[in-house]
């Protein structure tokens, strides 16, 4: 169970609401430090994408892979992105812009 928050996303056990009390139920912090938009998850390439915002006002989509615990970008410079999608089939990623009314394609 992945979880966007203002402070980043967060990965809660699959499991949680099986749990006994006494389990630790504590979530995993994968992303810290940015306001989290948008989020999507690839469960082919065990990976998520999530768009943050930047200092200068611009916003960026990251991927995440869990294998690895590693990220990168994919795209910088947007502005507006208020949602993300993922074609796990192609592996296209998709958002759109609300100042634009555009659909987006990486």
């Amino acid at each position: 169970l992945l979880v966007s928050t203002d402070d980043g996303i967060l990965q809660f056990p699959h499991d949680l609401v099986d749990l006994p009390e006494t389990a630790d139920t504590n979530p995993t912090a994968l992303v810290t430090g940015s306001k989290v938009i948008a989020m999507d998850f690839n469960h082919y390439e065990k990976a998520f994408y999530y768009t943050v915002d930047i200092d200068d006002g611009t916003q960026s989509i990251k991927k995440h892979e869990l294998t690895t615990d590693s990220s990168l970008t994919i795209y910088t410079g947007g502005q507006g992105i208020a949602g993300i999608a993922v074609d796990w089939v192609t592996s296209n990623i998709y958002w759109t812009v609300t100042s634009t009314g555009t659909l987006s394609v990486a």
